[in-house]
């Protein structure tokens, strides 16, 4: 798979090297010196960029490319990671980056965030299209949330969905939970902030990540999500009426230090709450 990344304002760890580096693994770099040549570059080539890459200084500047990235609908889209001195990352995490890195740090560090960055992506949208994504690379993605936040020192909560058939005189078929589980997923990254993620792993299991997210707020969050599918459910007359949403809420660290702790917490919750309606 190639990818096209944007580069912004002060880079001093981007080199020639590196571009070259870069090159050799299918990634395409068009580096833009201000703002201003970035928007004219998004016009010509938004479809086809997937990572902008904006070097933080101590001026607003940066913040403005940030959020004139923010305000225009053709571009809002398009992730971000920021770099920069860890002051001035913390700003820019606020304002929806996808990930940091904190400056000085070297040309191998850099690429590797990248890298980091750019596989996270396949993992952490779901409203395109349907995907099965396997138990390691999920796992591998939910570690690299971890990382952000133990760097970033900030709370990161978990909401765990998954849904259940209620009727046991009308089950509902695999595709038809295929199906429900695409749509809740919508639904789901339609309600959340463009700071957090969607993710869909196993076949009928979603997990929301919320960074900056303490437990207590993520069940408000939760409960706006279930109010939403509630009300999505007694607007249509299909296979909705057969299942119900459940969900568990989790928290790092307090729920486990490893992707495997809180995974298995949250299925041992999520399982209980399935035996309700067995």
């Amino acid at each position: 798979m190639s990818y096209n990344i944007v580069f912004v304002g002060d880079l001093p760890c981007f080199n020639r090297e590196l571009w070259d580096v870069l090159s050799t693994k299918n990634i395409c770099s068009t580096i833009t010196p201000n703002t201003t040549q970035l928007r004219l570059h998004l016009k010509q080539n938004y479809q086809n960029i997937n990572l902008i890459v904006i070097g933080l200084t101590d001026n607003l500047s940066s913040t403005d490319t940030i959020i004139s990235l923010q305000t225009k609908y053709l571009f809002r889209n398009i992730p971000f990671i920021i770099v920069g001195e860890r002051i001035n990352v913390m700003r820019g995490l606020a304002l929806g980056a996808k990930d940091f890195i904190v400056t000085p740090c070297s040309a191998s560090d850099f690429m590797s965030r990248i890298l980091v960055t750019l596989e996270s992506l396949k993992f952490s949208k779901v409203e395109s299209s349907y995907q099965t994504i396997i138990q390691l690379s999920f796992k591998e993605y939910f570690l690299s949330e971890i990382k952000r936040a133990e760097r970033g020192a900030y709370d990161l909560s978990l909401i765990f969905f998954s849904l259940v058939s209620i009727d046991s005189n009308a089950l509902c078929d695999e595709l038809t939970l295929h199906k429900l589980t695409k749509q809740v997923c919508s639904l789901i990254h339609s309600s959340l902030r463009t700071t957090d993620a969607v993710v869909q792993y196993g076949d009928f299991n979603i997990v929301s990540f919320l960074p900056f997210t303490s437990k207590s707020n993520a069940e408000h969050v939760c409960d706006k999500i279930k109010d939403l599918h509630s009300s999505h459910m007694l607007a249509t007359s299909d296979s909705n009426s057969k299942c119900k949403l459940v969900s568990t809420i989790t928290s790092y660290p307090d729920d486990g230090a490893t992707p495997d702790d809180i995974l298995f917490n949250a299925e041992q919750s999520l399982d209980r709450k399935f035996a309700m309606y067995l």
